[in-house]
């Protein structure tokens, strides 16, 4: 049964009339980004800068320091606007390192939307000194102008603002401790007791010793919440019992741990750490002694994370590793224990959020959304952190990350779109170890816990902030990864149980929505994925075509891969990401070979982590270096334009993937892909390279064996089956790779991986041309369809000046040979009407298409697709 003592109660509501403090927080612009420079005018420029991971001797370290970027001058330069992050951002003062001439700053509030974008500015006020004029102090965006002469030359630019801290605990995640307590008698009431059911566990009274730090940290936290809420001062006895035990801890002891569990680790043990010391400091204060102790200790554990590697900002590490430094800061702050180390914790742990994730999460979602290290390493270890941080930081002092979130607001979409109709799995891109959201109440199937304890946090700030996405994530919580609940026996896995964070979080009853049941194209343009769905039904196709720049971390050299779902896996990425460094993933899953792209093999080729040269792709750039990969040109891959039409319903991809070659084998690769809807796709290849005796294939893999059968091949998954027929190279040879003993192989190896065998793919075609050449095309047709259809649609080639195309039913689908098509000339024989589509034209331009003495005007898109039908027999001309 749970108790709440009425004397503790009386306590909480007590201290919760008690008044904040206030600290400052800065927003630091060290001019690494370029779009935070709006305009330069009158001969101004711009030099960006970086985080190096060299001091200025040119030694390696391992946090990297800022080098600033410069303005200067003549001219002028407008930079901004930054973001207070709620209505009255109180801000004091602005900082220029550099000279100028004059400085002017203007002001705006939120458009209405809470969406991070300024409604219409205020005029530009000159500023004296370093002040913010009052008129513009409690405006939520601000934007700066400067004048510079020559020799003019400013480098760093520092936005400072207050915000108030709760001087009373609970400060972090709760926005209303009644009203949590409330929660637990109400909708929420099981989850309050499978809670309780743990902390009620030997855990409360077992000797410490019996546990790791990462057991003891989780069973901190949920000796808190038991805490927080039943007023019960046993679990805040048992929680100051454990912190005093990770508080023991010197730094080396901390060091020594991170060799075994990773600084991932050491993020998940502070997590826990800082929630528990927050949701029982109330009780803890009643020690002061063991309290000094407590924030002594979290002193040393915060100091080490910071003198850890710290990781790209293109890197989970980063997000997890340091995520307790911000919650540090306002557990401890202005409560005279370590005061000095509080206020550097909330400057870099907000520095952290604002300079490198907050951006670099949005850079790579745009609108869209989507994570280019996939979706299973975000969900796993930076959904959560990053989640608790925002969250954490909105309830303790105001400041409030979502309302500029785009990539929390598209999350939801990216989550939808990436769940396959068939079998409710999970598109895999990159190191994907995630393979479906789990809809067991029992808790017997783990994955989709760790989802749901950061999307119930995403719903409900999106929500608050009246987001309409907010239906997609409660969608997701409620029908796709379902409730879930567990005996509360084991801690390692503990902080995977959502039951604790739906208390905290969950909205029982919000409105809820999936994508829409119909034919859709989602281009994740930042991320560089395009997800193509013809619906939600389980007999539904699904494609997927990958052309991403490369930021590091968990991608992989894939560009120009593509996956066909329909009734089964049918076009497979294949190999499956069982653990960073292994044979598998090193050798074999992260390489080229094991997804549906090109291979061009130039003898003595190296690559990172193999002794094997599959003639893949790079891997692109050193990305440690800088903060922003757009600012690092070999980090540009690939380059994708996509084009839909939706009566009738294609899509044409056009993807240049030259740059994720070794420029010393090729110089022209590309690939365009098709999807007719809603079973035929189309791919067409150009690839050239610098020695024609260098090896060029077309790979395609499968999970089922392929079966020769006339001109074609069909391999078979589940229910489904994809029919392949290669048209150009004429005489290709294909050769299929696979079977027992040789499913992942490379140059006569096989890597098998120790898990995910279902979703790794068992077989491969490799299509080679019959001689070597410089240029080759390639150019395949693919159809997905029932087991029971006995054949394909087989396509015809046409050839044409300077154009490759291929007619399939009433379907005529013409490409660039080489590349833009300056003009076609073809024949036609229409027996009904046909669907032509013209890719590789010029841009927005206005074609005649011509037949006999018959002539009409259509326009090419944006991208140079033009779609038009035909009705007609005879020569045809387009120019």
């Amino acid at each position: 049964m749970r108790t709440t003592p009425l004397s503790i109660i009386a306590v909480v509501l007590f201290v919760r009339v008690a008044e904040a403090h206030q600290v400052e927080f800065t927003i630091h612009e060290y001019l690494v980004y370029g779009d935070r420079v709006e305009s330069l005018a009158q001969g101004t420029t711009l030099e960006l800068g970086m985080w190096d991971y060299h001091d200025e001797q040119g030694n390696w370290i391992e946090v990297p320091r800022v080098v600033p970027g410069r303005i200067s001058g003549p001219g002028s330069a407008t930079v901004g606007p930054y973001n207070g992050l709620r209505e009255d951002p109180g801000w004091v003062r602005i900082e220029v390192s550099g000279t100028f001439q004059q400085l002017e700053i203007r002001g705006a509030e939120d458009d209405g939307q809470n969406r991070g974008r300024p409604g219409a500015f205020s005029p530009w006020y000159t500023v004296a000194g370093n002040q913010v004029p009052t008129e513009l102090k409690d405006m939520q965006y601000l934007e700066l102008r400067l004048t510079l002469a020559g020799g003019d030359e400013v480098r760093t630019i520092d936005f400072v603002m207050t915000a108030n801290i709760r001087d009373y605990h609970p400060r972090l995640l709760v926005d209303d401790l009644a009203e949590l307590r409330a929660r637990c008698s109400g909708a929420l009431s099981h989850q309050c007791q499978m809670n309780s059911m743990f902390a009620n566990s030997s855990h409360l009274t077992a000797p410490l010793d019996g546990y790791s730090e990462s057991q003891l940290a989780r069973i901190a936290k949920a000796m808190a919440f038991e805490y927080l809420t039943t007023g019960d001062p046993r679990y805040a006895d048992r929680v100051r019992e454990i912190l005093l035990r990770l508080a023991s801890y010197d730094r080396q002891h901390w060091a020594d741990l991170r060799d075994s569990i990773q600084d991932l680790g050491l993020g998940w043990i502070g997590l826990s750490w800082m929630l528990a010391l927050d949701w029982s400091f109330l009780a803890l204060q009643a020690h002061q002694a063991d309290l000094q102790a407590i924030a002594d200790g979290t002193a040393v554990f915060v100091d080490y994370l910071l003198e850890m590697y710290q990781h790209s900002d293109f890197n989970n590490h980063s997000y997890l590793g340091r995520s307790p430094v911000i919650l540090a800061g306002l557990a401890l702050s202005g409560e005279g224990l370590r005061d000095a180390d509080a206020a550097r914790y909330l400057e870099k742990g907000f520095d952290l959020l604002y300079n490198h994730w907050h951006p670099a999460l949005n850079s790579v979602a745009g609108e869209m959304g989507g994570w280019h290290e996939s979706l299973g390493y975000f969900d796993g270890e930076m959904g959560y952190p990053l989640a608790v941080q925002m969250d954490g930081l909105r309830t303790a002092c105001g400041i409030d990350f979502f309302q500029d979130s785009s990539f929390w607001r598209s999350i939801g979409r990216w989550y939808l779109a990436s769940t396959v109709p068939w079998d409710k799995t999970l598109v895999h891109w990159a190191d994907q170890g995630k393979d479906r959201w789990s809809r067991s109440l029992d808790g017997s199937v783990e994955e989709g816990k760790g989802t749901r304890q950061y999307l119930t946090a995403v719903e409900k700030n999106l929500a608050r902030l009246g987001h309409p996405e907010a239906e997609w994530v409660q969608y997701l919580l409620d029908d796709l990864i379902g409730l879930y609940y567990d005996s509360g026996t084991y801690a390692e896995s503990y902080y995977k149980v959502a039951h604790m964070n739906d208390v905290l979080w969950y909205q029982p009853g919000h409105p809820k929505s999936p994508l829409p049941d119909s034919p859709a194209t989602y281009h994740f343009e930042n991320l560089g994925e395009v997800i193509m769905r013809q619906g939600n039904s389980v007999a539904d196709p699904m494609a997927m075509f990958a052309c991403s720049w490369f930021r590091g971390g968990h991608q992989q050299a894939d560009n120009g891969h593509f996956s066909i779902w329909y009734k089964g896996y049918l076009a497979v990425d294949s190999g499956y990401y069982d653990g960073w460094g292994s044979d598998h993933h090193m050798n074999y899953a992260r390489r080229t070979i094991a997804h549906n792209t090109l291979t061009v093999t130039m003898p003595g080729e190296t690559f990172h982590n193999t002794s094997h040269n599959d003639g893949g792709q790079k891997l692109g750039c050193n990305t440690d270096y800088y903060n922003s990969p757009a600012e690092d040109p070999d980090c540009h891959a690939c380059s994708m334009k996509v084009s839909t039409v939706k009566d009738p319903y294609f899509d044409f991809i056009s993807a240049d993937l030259t740059n994720s070659y070794d420029p010393a084998k090729v110089s022209l690769v590309t690939r365009e892909f098709v999807y007719i809807r809603p079973n035929t796709f189309v791919v067409f290849d150009r690839v050239e390279s610098t020695d024609p005796t260098f090896q060029k294939r077309s790979l395609l893999h499968s999970n089922g064996r392929f079966t020769n059968q006339d001109s074609t091949w069909y391999t078979d998954d589940d229910q489904g089956r994809l029919w392949l027929q290669v048209l150009l190279p004429v005489s290709a040879q294909v050769v299929q790779v696979g079977g027992a003993g040789h499913e992942w192989e490379i140059d006569g190896v096989n890597y098998p991986p120790s898990r995910g065998q279902e979703f790794a793919g068992a077989w491969r075609l490799e299509i080679t041309p019959p001689r070597q050449d410089r240029f080759t095309n390639f150019l395949l047709l693919l159809q997905a369809s029932d087991q029971n259809v006995s054949s394909m649609q087989t396509g015809d080639t046409r050839i044409a000046q300077g154009a490759t195309g291929v007619e399939v039913g009433n379907w005529l689908v013409w490409f660039g040979s080489q590349g833009r098509i300056d003009g076609l000339s073809y024949e036609a024989e229409n027996t009904s009407a046909q669907h032509v589509v013209v890719g590789d034209l010029a841009p927005s331009t206005a074609y005649e298409i011509t037949t006999g003495s018959t002539s009409v005007t259509a326009t090419s898109d944006a991208n140079g697709v033009l779609y038009f039908r035909d009705t007609t027999t005879g020569r045809h001309t387009v120019v």
